[in-house]
This record gives C-alpha cells, sequence and structure tokens, in this order.
C-alpha cells in the first residue's frame, strides 16, 4: 500500500501512519494533529480497528471514511475504498504482533 505505512514495533503493538494527505482537511480539525506520529494500537482499540475495516471492507458500514482510534499517537482516517486494501495487511500485522515477532 503506497497510502498507509503499517507495521510491528514491538510484539502486542501495531503502527499505522497515512502516507498522503487525502483527509487532510479532517485531519487538521483534530486538535494538535501530527502527519508524522503514527498511531499506535494495542488491545481494544486494535480489535476495534479490525472491525471497523471490516465491516467497510465487507459493506456493513455504509460512510465514506473511518477513523480508527488509536491506543496512542495519531488515529488514522481511512475511506471505505481503502479498506478492501487494508484487510489483509492489517490482519497479518496483527498475526504477526500477537505472534510476538516484530518487522
Amino acid at each position: 500500500m503506497q497510502w498507509l505505512d503499517v507495521y510491528v514495533p514491538e510484539p502486542g503493538w501495531v503502527c499505522m501512519r497515512r502516507l498522503d494527505d487525502r483527509f487532510w482537511k479532517l485531519s487538521v480539525k483534530r486538535l494538535d494533529y501530527d502527519f508524522d506520529t503514527a498511531g499506535e494500537y494495542t488491545g481494544r482499540e486494535l480489535d476495534a480497528a479490525l472491525n471497523m475495516v471490516a465491516d467497510l471492507a465487507h459493506g456493513r458500514r455504509n460512510h465514506d471514511h473511518a477513523v480508527l482510534q488509536s491506543t496512542s499517537g495519531q488515529s488514522v482516517i481511512i475511506g471505505a475504498d481503502e479498506a478492501a486494501e487494508l484487510l489483509p495487511n492489517l490482519r497479518r500485522a496483527i498475526e504477526q504482533a500477537r505472534s510476538g515477532a516484530e518487522d
């Protein structure tokens, strides 16, 4: 994916950061948004992000975008049209994070 960086910095954690400015207008409305800071996901926020992406990818949500609330760092905004591409990458990263492996 050229629009999103997804990586596992340490076991149990997945980080995501947009690499483009597609949702710039929405992002700047969020107080102190830092485009260079990744969203760090673990626990229930990671589960919620996976569920949101899966719902968008499978058409169970009819929104044009979603904010994936992070545990810390910057929450990532994705478009509904990006969810299908993100889903297998996110699942792979979660599997890697939960197995204890790092990038």
